[in-house]
């Protein structure tokens, strides 16, 4: 049985939530917890880890939306950007290369002549190991800040904190549009 992304993304959360901080878990344990097939769960937890990096956070209103913050990967160069994107998509092998939408393709071609991506008979790209050292660097760059700016959000909090059910639905929707657009992305 098919299930909607956000009944999928709604019975991530609230397992997440239920976990302890700071202890590995492995994708079939979260797959066991959940009764979702572990590629569905891995699919998604890349997607959801994929979108907290990269995405603007949004408010969404009725049929409006407001971009409310910009990702840190705003000061990611174009390069930059293309390598996390590759990296993000998991794109470490011929078979699982995607495409790349870029306007100046002279940042690919340089990428290519610096042997950090590889590309198919598709006109599809995936890392090389130099790319995925790079790209890798790049991640920790974009997961440190969004670590601290998590942390600083963290510390403003009171102490005892309750939202009410209408919050976690809107904050659910905002994280379901967000996966619709990513998604959107990934396939182009």
């Amino acid at each position: 049985m098919r299930r909607d992304p956000l009944s999928i993304v709604s019975i991530l959360i609230q397992t997440l939530e239920s976990l302890k901080e700071n202890r590995d878990y492995t994708f079939n344990e979260l797959s066991n917890r959940t009764n979702l097939h572990w590629e569905t769960v891995k699919k998604y937890m890349f997607l959801i880890k994929y979108i907290q990096n990269l995405a603007p956070l949004i408010e969404i209103e009725g049929n409006k939306f407001r971009i409310i913050k910009k990702p840190s990967s705003k000061t990611l160069n174009l390069r930059e950007k293309l390598l996390a994107t590759l990296f993000y998509s998991r794109a470490f092998q011929e078979n699982s290369a995607i495409q790349l939408q870029v306007k100046d393709n002279s940042i690919v071609q340089d990428l290519l002549t610096q042997e950090l991506i590889q590309t198919t008979e598709h006109n599809t790209f995936y890392l090389t190991d130099s790319g995925k050292r790079i790209a890798f660097r790049i991640y920790r760059k974009i997961t440190d800040t969004i670590y601290e700016e998590y942390l600083k959000l963290y510390n403003n909090l009171p102490l005892e904190t309750t939202a009410p059910i209408e919050d976690l639905q809107k904050k659910i929707e905002n994280l379901t549009e967000r996966i619709k657009h990513l998604e959107l992305l990934i396939k182009k």
